[in-house]
């Protein structure tokens, strides 16, 4: 078996950790802390930190798209089933946890339910990846029979109408909602296709800081935007162009740093885990609560000292879980092999 990249699965071990980064420092405390400032009363370098930060990790999903582009999807019945297997075993874990804790009671309507894992807890995530494994055969095949400029012109008629559709006229009939859609991870994964067919080998043209310099400025243009605009959140959406090249930018520099590293290919599979494993009760509860409690007791460096460690630890348990989980599915992957 090809090893893995080991700097593309940094890639996506980098993506995991903006993803909590990001729920931590904006949706957690808004939601559940009433904090609808980034300052929050505590000064400009504050608020500047966290829009910075925001505006840093508020990428991490629209990464994990241009990897899945990056790669090309070739959905499979193990993958499909490796998938589900993740989802029910978290869910079923952090239920057992719920109960023990004395936070849910055993119910064998709650039990059944959770086999229903793609519907059952309303990620809405991986019910939109599903729907792109499904639709990725078709988009190869798109693909691979477009020139580059004809798919290059594609991408952009389909990115300036993802954007005035979701953000500036805000239409239901197209349903990018703000970028929580399969119409807005089409777009992304053309995106990550074309990255690895064309803009590779274009990139090479080109100093590598040239990439990471249009990361930093997209950044810093992100973070001025939460800054200046009431409605950051809709200009800034996964749907928002912004976004997906600072996301392709660093994609890039990710991509032209070549190295191998077991440790980082053990972990990364367990990628999907760690997203889901902090979304279940009982751990987005206790995250919430760590999160909310430390701002608002804390120092805002001992806050940040504080998330730091317990996003480290959410990671830590969730891919050690995953771990026992992957060995578990040996037997079944090697069924799968052997009739399908």
């Amino acid at each position: 078996m090809k090893e893995r990249d080991s700097n593309i699965e940094l890639f996506r071990i980098v993506a995991t950790l903006m993803v909590i980064v990001v729920h931590c420092n904006g949706w957690f405390l808004s939601e559940w802390g009433g904090i609808t400032t980034w300052s929050a009363g505590r000064g400009m370098m504050v608020g500047g930190i966290r829009a910075l930060i925001q505006s840093l990790t508020c990428i991490g999903v629209d990464c994990f798209v241009l990897i899945s582009g990056y790669f090309s999807i070739r959905p499979k019945l193990k993958s499909i089933v490796n998938l589900y297997s993740i989802m029910v075993f978290f869910y079923l874990v952090c239920y057992a946890l719920s109960i023990w804790v004395g936070k849910a009671t055993f119910s064998w309507h709650q039990l059944g339910h959770k086999f229903l894992a793609f519907s059952s807890g309303g990620n809405w995530f991986v019910q939109c990846y599903l729907f792109l494994m499904l639709l990725s055969p078709m988009l190869n095949v798109f693909v691979d029979r477009c020139t580059e400029k004809s798919l290059l012109i594609y991408i952009g008629i389909y990115m300036a109408c993802m954007f005035y559709f979701s953000a500036i006229w805000d239409s239901t009939y197209f349903y990018f909602n703000n970028g929580y859609s399969v119409t807005t991870f089409v777009g992304i994964y053309l995106v990550g296709r074309y990255v690895r067919l064309y803009g590779l080998e274009r990139c090479k043209k080109k100093p590598k800081w040239v990439w990471l310099a249009a990361f930093v400025v997209c950044i810093l243009v992100m973070t001025a935007i939460r800054f200046i605009s009431s409605n950051a959140e809709r200009w800034l959406s996964y749907a928002s162009p912004l976004l997906i090249l600072s996301a392709a930018a660093l994609l890039v520099c990710f991509a032209q740093v070549r190295f191998q590293s077991r440790f980082v290919n053990w972990i990364a599979p367990s990628c999907l885990a760690v997203f889901i494993f902090h979304t279940c009760n009982p751990i987005i509860n206790w995250l919430i609560r760590l999160d909310v409690d430390s701002f608002n007791t804390k120092s805002f460096g001992m806050y940040l000292l504080i998330m730091g460690g317990g996003i480290c630890a959410v990671y830590v348990i969730a891919v050690l879980l995953d771990s026992g989980r992957r060995m578990l599915m040996k037997p079944i992957d090697r069924l799968i092999d052997r009739f399908v």
